[in-house]
């Protein structure tokens, strides 16, 4: 698959039904690049603005790949 299909309502309708006060999500890049595409930076967008809301704290958003490599939007202060 080459397309980004995090849901943000998935997200949150399992962090709400778990009464998370935190999350963190994550999901995998195949091709081995674990640099965010533009989507990727969106949809995190989107979820930090649902998180903040809810008065959830999304502490991170991870990219990895099969190489065990990642990618933190914390860690490149992208959050």
């Amino acid at each position: 698959m080459n397309q980004n299909n995090i849901d943000p309502v998935e997200v949150f309708n399992f962090a709400v039904a778990k009464k998370c006060k935190r999350i963190i999500i994550c999901h995998n890049h195949p091709s081995g690049d674990t640099k965010p595409s533009e989507a990727d930076k969106q949809v995190t967008q989107k979820i930090k603005k649902g998180a903040d809301v809810l008065n959830i704290e999304l502490l991170d958003h991870l990219v990895i790949c099969e190489s065990k490599e990642f990618y933190s939007f914390k860690a490149f202060e992208l959050l």
